[in-house]
């Protein structure tokens, strides 16, 4: 039996008094001074206090309870009873299934992906102000263009007491002007402006509204207008508001009135294309005197504005550098996996795309590698692993290794990794490394793995790693796994096993198994195992031929995983400084002799003048030419391993005809689909959203759900992760070998009025990218309320 009870402790001897004098209502685009007043400071002691002001509708979104140091510190909590007992020496914990709790999640929200938010998010804070001998303070916050509501936080404390206050702040013109308008578009959009106007104090009379815009948009009817407004009236203006070319808008305001009144404003949008892009690659091997050519032709095909050509030139085996910089760049998602294959690289691109010509500088690249950390940091489990999501999952013994990994790079180059948080999980590597009873495939994979990132760190044992060979060696399920056992046996100085190992991942490089949680493919395979050859200075294989088979099958693949693409920009790293020197003319404009690379990024003028690259030298040189873009036509459906199909319904399961959607409409998006492998696939659905419509988020509080609705829906395929975007749905599926079928569905909102491209929804196996199945396009009209 065990019983438990709270202590009591009066908490008003450390308590503070906090007021804050605020002002009824201030106007936006000026600085306000907030007065603030503190009572309680022990004479002689010095006091601190912070002041946040933040969006009331921001807040109310997730139910945000203001701060209270008080309750914090002397609040009641849950009580923590740690019991222990011997039961784990009676149950063999391998049997049976470690259960899963789905919560978090929310740090992916960071990530770059998306259309930018419309919106002027407004988040105010003062840092930390010294109160002075009265406790009073100043604290002047610098509004911006924004009418609504403020909530003002302030928390106070010294050394042995602490307080808090919140109070609102109404932020509001004379004239109130509110622009409803799509957060996004697509060029070929029209959408129906609404703007309201509310004479709250502005004088009476008649006021003359103008309209314009620049951008990606541009304005049709209704863009100038005259009302006439009495005091405390109000009206509504429209205006047709058209998507033009890809890229950042605006859309601006001035209103004048009576006695000289004038108000200026301007709303930013975004015109995102209705597709993703595309990309091709083009590779030669070019002897002497011979030439690659470029025109604008290889552009012709996308949407104006959209395509880009990024070419290089090496004597060394070409692995397309600034394509592979710009895909990982691109790729807008972020598990575990997906985080570290993005970051990992870029601890050594600074050197690599210098030396390639490709921009990377460090004053870009070290905050990215730092967000990373602390977004991986947020996947750390309780015992040192990670999970794939988040730290609520269970643990993945491979990608564990593989952020450590990343973790003992990173911090060899300087970068910040909590000391506790690394200890951690060195060691659950050591205890994962040595786990005997683990000893199928995919544990001895990621056992091996744990083995090298042990040896980098100098924190393994030589005779584990020995045994581990010795045992294990030729069960290795992969040339990776077999490889970084080389590795870590050549850093540990013993040469003769590590030629066995080296020997026994060359083997497995030509039968690769595609049914490892690993993450990995042939063309990965081949990418890894070069870059450990070269790092682990092992000198009993040449490195060369494999990389030059990964530069071949490299060229052969459409689409390539994050792992691929991470693993060759580090095989490009590894491999940096080994290139002989070469010579190029451009455009018959003979260049001087170079060791370095060659990279161009040619404009669309240069494109459309003509671009030819000449070998001028006496050896052959690899080149190779990367193209990017959104194309111009729509893509037509498409099946490679997956089928999809996408339906709308209304909430009482009826199928809805997307060109009498009325605006606030409640849709059902259901999305269907099959995967055709008999392996199992991890499975990223992708459903892009026309700009009318507004998804109603599953993860925020009081919003709809799809488990609100009828028995009509059909069962739904758990979701391992789940995101909901401004301009997109994410669902992340976890399908195993004998999961054929899978159902997603969300709700959305029509919200905006107009005509819109419906885009198509996509899915995709995230590490056999060439899997994949994408609908066809369509259109959607809402129609004003």
């Amino acid at each position: 039996a065990i019983g438990v009870a709270w202590l009591g402790i009066d908490s008003a001897p450390h308590a503070l008094q906090v007021s804050l004098d605020v002002p009824d209502a201030v106007a936006p685009r000026q600085l306000v001074e907030i007065p603030v007043q503190v009572s309680g400071v022990v004479p002689g002691q010095t006091a601190h206090l912070t002041l946040a002001a933040v969006d009331e509708g921001v807040l109310q979104i997730t139910d945000f309870a203001s701060p209270d140091p008080l309750a914090h510190y002397f609040g009641k909590r849950r009580l923590g009873v740690e019991i222990r007992d011997l039961y784990g020496r009676l149950i063999d914990g391998r049997e049976g299934r470690r259960g899963r709790i789905r919560e978090g999640g929310d740090e992916a929200a960071l990530a770059k992906r998306g259309a930018p938010p419309p919106t002027r998010l407004v988040a105010l804070f003062s840092g930390i102000v010294t109160l002075d001998a009265d406790g009073r303070a100043r604290i002047r916050l610098d509004i911006p263009d924004y009418n609504g509501r403020l909530r003002l936080m302030a928390v106070a404390y010294d050394a042995a007491h602490v307080g808090s206050a919140e109070a609102p702040l109404v932020v509001r013109d004379e004239l109130v002007t509110t622009l409803s308008m799509p957060r996004f578009m697509a060029p070929g959009d029209a959408a129906q402006l609404t703007l309201s106007l509310q004479n709250l104090s502005a004088p009476a009379g008649r006021f003359d509204v103008a309209l314009t815009a620049e951008g990606g948009v541009s304005l049709g009817e209704g863009a100038t207008a005259g009302v006439d407004l009495a005091a405390g009236a109000s009206t509504l203006l429209h205006a047709t508001l058209k998507g033009e070319t890809p890229g950042p808008g605006r859309v601006a305001l001035v209103v004048s009135g009576p006695d000289g009144y004038r108000l200026e404003r301007s709303f930013d949008i975004f015109v995102r294309p209705a597709q993703l892009a595309t990309v091709e690659r083009v590779a030669r091997r070019l002897a002497p005197g011979e030439s690659l050519n470029l025109s604008s032709a290889v552009t012709g095909r996308f949407v104006p504005g959209t395509g880009e050509v990024l070419a290089s030139f090496s004597t060394l085996p070409n692995l397309d550098v600034p394509g592979l910089l710009r895909q990982l760049d691109r790729y807008p998602y972020g598990c575990l996996e997906q985080t570290v294959s993005r970051a990992l690289p870029l601890l050594y691109v600074g050197e690599v795309s210098r030396l390639w010509g490709a921009g990377g500088r460090d004053d870009d690249l070290k905050p990215r590698i730092q967000q990373a950390i602390n977004r991986t940091l947020a996947m750390q489990r309780y015992d040192g692993s990670f999970g794939l999501w988040d730290s609520a999952d269970p643990p993945e013994p491979w990608l564990s290794a593989y952020a450590m990994e990343f973790y003992t790079r990173a911090r060899r180059l300087g970068y910040g990794v909590p000391e506790a948080a690394y200890a951690r999980g060195l060691e659950w590597l050591k205890r994962h490394s040595e786990s005997y009873y683990a000893d199928s495939q995919d544990d001895l994979g990621s056992r091996a793995y744990a083995l090298f990132v042990l040896a980098e760190t100098q924190a393994g044992d030589a005779s584990t790693l020995r045994y581990f060979h010795d045992n294990y060696a030729r069960r290795l399920p992969t040339a990776l796994a077999a490889a970084q056992l080389g590795a870590a046996l050549a850093l540990n100085g013993d040469e003769a096993r590590a030629k066995e190992a080296f020997g026994i991942a060359q083997m497995k490089l030509e039968r690769q198994r595609r049914d490892l949680r690993d993450y990995g493919s042939a063309l990965r395979d081949l990418a890894a195992t070069a870059t450990l050859m070269i790092e682990a200075r092992y000198t009993g294989q040449d490195p060369a031929p494999l990389l030059e088979r990964a530069a071949a099958a490299q060229q052969e693949r459409e689409w390539l995983s994050t792992q691929e693409e991470g693993w060759l920009l580090m095989a490009a790293a590894a491999s940096v400084g080994e290139s002989k020197a070469m010579t190029l003319a451009v455009n018959d404009t003979q260049q001087a002799e170079r060791s370095e690379p060659l990279y161009l990024r040619p404009s669309a003028e240069e494109l459309a003048a003509g671009l030819s690259v000449r070998n001028a030298g006496a050896d052959t040189v690899w080149a190779r030419a990367t193209v990017i873009g959104v194309p111009r036509d729509p893509l037509p459906p498409v099946s490679r391993g997956y089928a999809i199909e996408r339906k709308f319904y209304d909430v009482n399961g009826a199928e809805v005809d997307l060109g009498q959607v009325r605006q606030t409409d409640l849709l059902v998006v259901v999305i269907t689909g099959r995967k055709q492998s008999e392996l199992a696939q991890q499975t990223l659905v992708v459903d892009l959203l026309p700009p009318g419509f507004e998804v109603e988020n599953a993860h925020l509080a009081g919003a709809q759900t799809t488990d609100q609705l009828g028995s009509w829906l059909p069962d739904l395929t758990p979701v391992a992760y789940s995101e909901f975007l401004d301009d997109r749905y994410v669902a992340a599926l976890d399908l195993k070998a004998d999961a054929r079928d899978f159902t997603v569905a969300y709700i959305v909102r029509a919200v905006t009025p107009g005509t819109y491209t419906l885009p198509a929804s996509t899915v995709e196996s995230m590490y056999q990218p060439e899997l994949r199945a994408r609908t066809g396009t369509g259109t959607v009209t809402i129609r004003p309320y």
